[in-house]
């Protein structure tokens, strides 16, 4: 099983976050130091969508009521505004006490935008709306004006580093933190989460054939520091 699906987060703590804005960010809608709707923006793999399934759990708890059918199916149902009204009506009787909508790529969706900023008003105590983009610029101005911004940018590999050990160490890999940085960094231009996995991927495949890790560049400031010697490991 890929490290991706595996290793994937169960709660906003597991979250590899682009930065401790950020974090600090979402972290105040989880404990309601914040409100409002939110638009998650940013390029591929820089856990945007991951933060948004897992925000309306952190807020509400496990019964958090989350629509299941996406914005634009949702939007197209002759009665829309009803299916909105009842279950922002719904969440008044359940743990809950928000109704959330989440939607991805909200910039791929033809919707009814004024209909829908419509109802984001008239409902905006009862229900949340984090929407994620790669470009926020192409999301209807009247729906982007009602969500607060955060922007994810591009994922570095020390960013990365911390979660890595943890997931090759429960794969039974253990290298110094300057060779998972130096393979990390070989991903690096992409700034996607995805792609580091993958490296992760391919360093968990050769330890599994017992095949050498590839060779760590010596005489850099962070290998001499840290002594960088990848090794693997067998179980006993």
């Amino acid at each position: 099983m890929r490290v991706a699906d595996k290793h994937k987060p169960k709660n906003l703590d597991e979250v590899i976050y682009p930065n401790q804005t950020v974090k600090e960010r979402i972290m105040a809608h989880a404990t309601g130091g914040l409100t409002g709707n939110l638009m998650l923006w940013g390029p591929n793999g820089t856990s945007k969508s991951t933060v948004a399934n897992l925000l309306p759990v952190a807020i509400s708890g496990e019964n958090a009521f989350v629509e299941t059918k996406s914005l634009n199916v949702l939007m197209d149902h002759p009665q829309f505004e009803e299916i909105i009204s009842k279950s922002c009506l719904l969440t008044t009787f359940t743990d809950s006490h928000q109704y959330y909508i989440v939607s991805h790529e909200l910039d791929n969706y033809k919707i009814k935008a004024h209909e829908f900023w419509v109802l984001m008003d008239k409902y905006s105590t009862q229900m949340k709306v984090i929407i994620t983009t790669n470009d926020p610029m192409k999301v209807h101005p009247s729906i982007r004006s009602r969500c607060t911004p955060v922007h994810f940018p591009a994922v570095q590999p020390h960013q990365v580093l911390k979660r890595a050990q943890y997931i090759l160490q429960q794969e039974g890999v253990h290298l110094t933190d300057a060779a998972v940085m130096h393979y990390l960094s070989a991903v690096q231009h992409h700034g996607d989460l995805r792609k580091y996995f993958e490296k992760l991927d391919d360093l968990i495949f050769l330890q599994s054939k017992g095949t050498p890790f590839p060779p760590v560049p010596t005489g850099t400031q962070a290998a001499n520091r840290l002594s960088v010697v990848p090794v693997i490991k067998k179980a006993a």
